[in-house]
């Protein structure tokens, strides 16, 4: 915040104020004593006159709203009732700043407004809310920070009285964070809370966007493993399509087909005489057998019949000799038939060892297994060559679909982008914490920078005042109250010395601002002497006013009733009332 220096303020038809403009200069620095008169002498004496409503006018102004409990429509003068203006202007940072504010300047919302200007240019927000907080902004002072160091009211709660802490009143808390800069942390917390919001967001998109490109990735991937697959496929197919026409064209290569022809005839001619030998053995054979057993059978018969026995009932056979005779005539006819066919057995048996040998010669002789199979492929052999050259000529239908895909640059899938916004986002959150842990050492410096400045100056103008007691504020920013190491609250303590401790807390805050920053040129205090001071009280204020103002070249204006003072201060300023309207009359 750079140092701010107020020029004037004008104000019109605001509270007992009438429709002639009135104009205070900031610029002449010392002290100048506010004092009322009742031209019309209504027995009020200087009371309401107009004297806070200066106060009130440099207040609202700037805050949009004043130190008194009023809305803003009772600002209005009561008897105009209409077209309530005030402007001030100020410079800070090697600008100036014009805000004027009209309310009731025509019927509707649209007669009560807000202007800001800097440097000549219009700079108004869209809003008058907006306004405000922008002129704030310039300002770099809040309105409870600026209502007790540069326009401070007798009326207005003491500090020490407020909540030390409340979400939603003032509170010493909020005001001491205000004076050290804390706020500003809390401000700057806010936007790093937005960036990490940002920061957060962006991760979200980084990480959809990388289970995207990792996705694409996977199916590109794939789809080259298909493609390859195809490839490679098709070149196992191709080469054994080869090597099978290759094999059979081999087999009809030096093949000796008449050769081959006559050899496969002989072997079927041969195969069919072993088949008919051998059926001839076979049928040789089962006629033996039957013999053998029709022989074997008039044996057991004889056998029964020389033991005079019928073979069949077994019973004594008196005509056995007879049937002896007969069984052995027909036995030895078995036996003849027997001996002719061992013969041709022997004979049929020979014959198919011979054609069997001449079979396997044949088999032996022959080349090719499936003949009928190799004229097929004979007569096929010119297709079959042409397709063999066609295939060792081809080309492999899927490379292209397979380099396709290999030219492919798929985007980078950004890993170090999500790394970098993870580490932002750390380094965001660590920042976060510094600036709002109570604990944290950001914290701790300002405390232990503005802390003991604090104390330093309110024992010093307390000193000034003559008061004996000591305040101190502690780092957990409260204040402690004592008397010769007697704790006490400000509870206990006198009218006189409250009024004392007040001022010299609104001036010890005035100067740890001014520390921090640069100086501020005006002080505006109502009453603030008039409340339980003695009259050594307020000679002492006085001084200590005087001299703060000449020092530091401070614009100081003192509304007061206290008459052993009048002559204390630089010059003297009238506030005069007439027929209820108030007029300034020159400083004197």
């Amino acid at each position: 915040m750079g140092g701010i220096r107020f020029n004037w303020l004008t104000l019109k038809n605001f509270l007992s104020y009438g429709n002639a403009p009135t104009k205070i200069d900031f610029t002449d620095g010392g002290t100048t004593l506010i004092l009322g008169e009742d031209l019309d002498d209504a027995g009020t004496g200087s009371n309401g006159v107009g004297k806070t409503v200066l106060i009130n006018a440099l207040v609202y102004v700037l805050y949009d709203k004043p130190i008194s409990d009023m809305s803003k429509d009772e600002l209005v003068n009561n008897i105009n009732k209409k077209h309530m203006e005030v402007t001030v202007e100020f410079e800070k940072d090697d600008n100036t700043y014009y805000i004027r504010r009209v309310r009731k300047e025509k019927a509707g919302a649209a007669g009560n407004y807000v202007q800001v200007f800097k440097n000549g240019d219009d700079i108004t927000e869209s809003s008058v809310d907006l306004a405000n907080k922008q002129i704030t902004k310039i300002l770099g002072i809040p309105y409870e920070l600026f209502v007790r160091i540069v326009a401070f009211s007798a009326t207005l709660t003491p500090f020490l009285d407020l909540p030390v802490r409340h979400p939603q009143q003032a509170n010493q808390t909020d005001i001491i964070e205000e004076l050290f800069n804390f706020k500003m942390l809390t401000e700057k917390a806010t936007i790093l809370k937005d960036k990490i919001k940002i920061t957060t967001n962006k991760i979200k998109t980084v990480t959809e966007k990388i289970g995207y490109l990792e996705a694409e990735k996977e199916r590109h991937e794939r789809q080259l493993v298909s493609a390859e697959a195809r490839v490679n496929n098709w070149v196992a197919s191709n080469e054994k399509e080869i090597a099978s026409l290759n094999k059979m064209l081999a087999r009809i290569k030096d093949v000796d087909f008449e050769a081959e022809r006559k050899l496969h005839a002989e072997l079927v001619e041969a195969e069919k005489k072993l088949q008919t030998a051998k059926h001839e053995s076979s049928d040789i054979g089962r006629a033996i057998d039957d013999l053998e057993t029709k022989s074997n059978k008039i044996e057991d018969e004889l056998e029964t019949l020389r033991s005079d026995t019928c073979p069949y009932c077994l019973q004594e056979y008196k005509d056995a000799q007879n049937k002896i005779k007969e069984k052995e005539k027909a036995l030895a006819t078995f036996n003849a038939d027997l001996d002719e066919l061992g013969k041709l057995f022997e004979e049929a048996h020979a014959e198919v060892q011979i054609l069997s040998k001449e079979r396997d010669r044949i088999n032996k002789a022959i080349t090719v297994d499936n003949f009928d199979e190799l004229l097929d492929i004979k007569s096929k052999s010119e297709q079959y060559q042409a397709k063999l050259e066609e295939l060792l000529k081809g080309n492999n239908p899927h490379i292209e679909s397979l380099e396709e895909l290999k030219a492919i640059e798929l985007e980078e899938i950004p890993y170090n982008e999500m790394e970098e916004l993870k580490k932002h986002n750390v380094h965001e959150k660590f920042l976060l914490k510094l600036l709002t842990d109570k604990n944290s050492f950001v914290r701790k410096v300002l405390l232990n920078k503005n802390i003991p400045f604090l104390n330093t100056r309110v024992a010093h103008y307390l000193s000034q005042l003559g008061l004996p007691h000591t305040v101190e504020f502690s780092h957990a920013m409260t204040a402690n109250i004592s008397q010769f190491d007697r704790p006490m609250s400000f509870g206990q303590l006198s009218n006189g010395q409250r009024a004392r401790i007040n001022l010299a807390l609104s001036f010890a805050f005035r100067d740890v601002l001014e520390s921090m920053h640069e100086k501020i040129n005006v002080c505006m205090l109502d009453e603030v002497l008039d409340v339980g001071l003695n009259s050594s009280g307020v000679a002492a204020a006085a001084r200590m006013l005087k001299r703060k103002a000449r020092d530091e070249g401070l614009s100081l204006f003192i509304i007061t009733h206290r008459d052993e003072i009048d002559s204390a201060f630089d010059r003297v300023m009238t506030v005069q009332m007439s027929k209820g309207f108030s007029y300034i009359k020159e400083a004197a």
